[in-house]
């Protein structure tokens, strides 16, 4: 088929044939990157900003801009007692389309203001869960002291970091699991006071090393004593020696050389960066997961096709083009943020324990309802299956609402990383752009020390101005106290121009056909036509590391 977004030429597999017959469900129209796409557009994931909670009125931090034509309660109000989401129910019209409906409902149903599910003092976050102490960290669950960080789940004291699992102090380390006391490191396992180590396992003190495994005061990949290495491993102290480090960083992360695609105990898989699967295919970033197509940055999904963002500690299944179901929801269809056990529910956002709903906002605790309003159940199935025979017509059963009925800017969402346009572009195409606020962009007259040594408490008073975008940010005190533990100089550039760059060091999640750097081989991998880095299919990877 030809994607009729981007004319792209797409085949179904098939067994995703038989999925979409098992489930009834329309066949896509557009093709897996672009169906991506729409997940991406429909979430805010690391833009915070201060207004009021549209119930107490007290200040709060929202994902909500305060420009926004939408409540937004604080923790405190979303859950209480004190408003009933069933008030805001509407009548099935079928003059109007399902997104339409829901566009109503956001329009006039409380928010909650960002998500941060039972956590304490962790307030400046967003798709977290659990946590303890962190601040500004997004998809963040289980973890405590964790700063300015993406996807880390049961962590301990670090900052600055990019998919990380039950790890501590660790300082801008990607792709890093069960490791201790590393910096700089990129896809690294079980390490211990490494720095600027790539693709590293069950090493400690390491530094400025590739594709090592089990090995111990290694220097540059030259093996050395403990006394010699100690020697030549200093702290950084200042910005300058740490961007002298960070280039020779990027040198050892453009030497190493890489297996085209990374799967770990993952039979009959086709994808990357996956680990204990079974019969995945397209998939990427997933852990745990079996006989599911199209998953991305998932963990525990099962018989499920275009899931994003999904699964935490207990199994998902039969879920279909959706992002943020987790904790044991099943047969979910075109739905995002449902979560506690959630299950048979079609179209719908933000919704909590509930089972048998059909186009609901923000409910709790409920069960046979449409669009908010309650049904006795042998109402709403008549209904349920009168709008769901109707799109079956229109062929957009199980289509996610498209790009123009999100609730943020297309530059809010994780779109704008993975798939950028211009302004222009994004408005051609009739969605959202939210403007910048120029109050963020304030110049600044306070000067940020350079050396870690000489800077004082008094820097958690200023409002610096990043020397990249000219955003301004500041520095807390918790955060100034891991840097003197750590011996690092404060960053001069904010969390997002930060992030950008750790953005930078992962693949785009798509395979292409390639030529092994090696033996000359064709392979499928993940990293993009213009790297300049060594791939070998998996033969030669596994002849040279060991």
């Amino acid at each position: 088929m030809q994607c009729k977004n981007c004319q792209t030429e797409f085949n179904f597999l098939d067994k995703e044939l038989a999925f979409y017959r098992q489930h009834d469900l329309s066949l896509p129209q557009i093709c897996p990157v672009c169906r991506q796409l729409y997940r991406y557009a429909s979430r805010n994931e690391i833009n915070l900003y201060p207004r009021q909670c549209s119930a107490c009125h007290k200040d709060i931090i929202a994902m909500y801009s305060a420009d926004k034509p939408y409540l937004a309660y604080c923790s405190d109000c979303y859950w209480g007692d004190n408003w009933d989401r069933l008030d805001y129910g509407i009548d099935y019209d079928p003059a109007k389309s399902v997104f339409e409906h829901l566009k109503q409902l956001h329009a006039v149903t409380p928010h909650l203001a960002s998500r941060v599910i039972q956590s304490q003092n962790s307030d400046y976050n967003n798709s977290a869960s659990h946590d303890k102490d962190c601040y500004l960290s997004f998809r963040t669950h289980y973890s405590e002291g964790v700063f300015y960080s993406y996807w880390a789940i049961e962590n301990r004291d670090s900052v600055d970091c990019f998919k990380i699992t039950k790890s501590e102090l660790l300082y801008q380390c990607v792709d890093c699991h069960q490791s201790y006391h590393c910096q700089y490191c990129l896809n690294c396992q079980n390490c211990l006071d490494c720095m600027g180590c790539v693709d590293c396992r069950n090493c400690q003190s390491c530094y400025l090393s590739s594709n090592l495994r089990n090995q111990k005061y290694v220097y540059q990949n030259q093996q050395l004593n403990q006394a010699e290495y100690e020697k030549l491993v200093q702290p950084f102290y200042t910005r300058e020696a740490e961007k002298s480090f960070q280039q020779k960083y990027q040198a050892v992360i453009d030497g190493a050389f890489y297996a085209a695609t990374n799967k770990i105990n993952s039979p009959g898989c086709v994808g990357d960066n996956l680990l204990n699967c079974k019969d995945c295919y397209g998939s990427f970033e997933v852990i745990g997961s079996e006989s599911s197509f199209f998953v991305l940055d998932a963990l525990s999904v099962k018989d499920s096709v275009d899931v994003y963002s999904a699964g935490l500690k207990t199994e998902i299944t039969n879920v279909y083009n959706s992002w943020g179901i987790s904790n044991g929801a099943a047969n979910i269809v075109a739905s995002y943020d449902l979560q506690e056990g959630v299950s048979d529910a079609e179209y719908c956002q933000h919704c909590y324990a509930s089972h048998d709903i059909f186009g609901c906002v923000n409910l709790r605790h409920h069960a046979f309802c449409i669009f908010n309003k309650q049904y006795s159940e042998e109402e709403y199935f008549r209904i349920k299956n009168k709008i769901v025979a109707k799109m079956k017509v229109e062929g957009i059963y199980g289509v996610f609402p498209p790009p123009e009925y999100s609730l943020f800017g297309y530059n809010e969402s994780p779109a704008a990383f993975y798939h950028p346009m211009t302004k222009e572009e994004v408005l051609a195409r009739g969605w959202q752009w939210r403007e910048v606020d120029k109050k963020e962009f304030q110049p600044s007259d306070f000067i940020l020390p350079n050396d870690i040594r000489e800077t004082t408490d008094e820097v958690t008073k200023k409002i610096i101005t990043c020397v990249e975008c000219g955003r301004n940010y500041k520095i807390i005190k918790e955060e100034l106290a891991f840097y003197r533990r750590m011996f690092l100089p404060a960053p001069d550039r904010c969390f997002y121009c930060r992030h950008g760059e750790r953005l930078k060091l992962r693949n785009p999640f798509r395979l292409r056909r390639a030529v092994c750097a090696k033996c000359g081989g064709e392979m499928d991998t993940a990293f993009p036509v213009e790297t300049k880095k060594r791939i070998y299919c998996e033969e030669c990877y596994r002849k040279e590391i060991y």
